[in-house]
């Protein structure tokens, strides 16, 4: 099975060792740049199926990148999301023009962002896997008996009767 892969590209460390540990947890098959040019090398040897961008890194920034990704044929369609801590509208509207997710940095990044891995790289939401106790014998007895109990007539009783 071929493994999907990621390049996370962001010149804050901190940032790239825990989104790569996550994305690793995942399954994905992570690369890591902290310039914007050696993200672009990155992506022209090994093209990765997502690329997740800083905006402000040093020697240039995410959204030319994205700009150059979507001049090249072979990158044309390559989905990128570009991870900031930049709000302002401007910086929202270009993503969209360059047809690129956008993610706010701070509070539960991750949160936000492996939904959307899973949707752009089609993955199976994570389920938590929950054990399922043994039931107790007495306990899948009564249930049997539960599961026929509706058959059973069981007389009704009406508050004028004596006993």
């Amino acid at each position: 099975m071929n493994r999907k892969s990621i390049l996370i590209a962001d010149d804050d460390e901190d940032i790239v060792a825990s989104l790569s540990r996550r994305c690793t947890n995942m399954g994905l098959k992570v690369a890591t740049a902290l310039t914007a040019f050696d993200a672009l090398m990155s992506i022209r040897t090994s093209l990765p199926d997502v690329v997740c961008l800083d905006v402000n890194m040093p020697a240039g920034d995410g959204l030319s990148i994205c700009q150059m990704l979507m001049s090249d044929q072979d990158s044309l369609n390559l989905p990128v999301i570009i991870l900031t801590g930049k709000k302002d509208a401007a910086t929202v509207r270009r993503c969209h023009e360059l047809k690129a997710h956008y993610v706010v940095k701070g509070g539960d990044v991750w949160g936000e962002l492996e939904p959307l891995l899973r949707e752009i790289l089609m993955m199976p939401t994570a389920s938590p896997a929950i054990p399922v106790p043994p039931v107790p014998e007495e306990v899948a007895a009564f249930a049997s008996l539960a599961a026929v109990s509706h058959f059973v007539e069981t007389p009704h009783f009406s508050n004028t009767e004596s006993y």
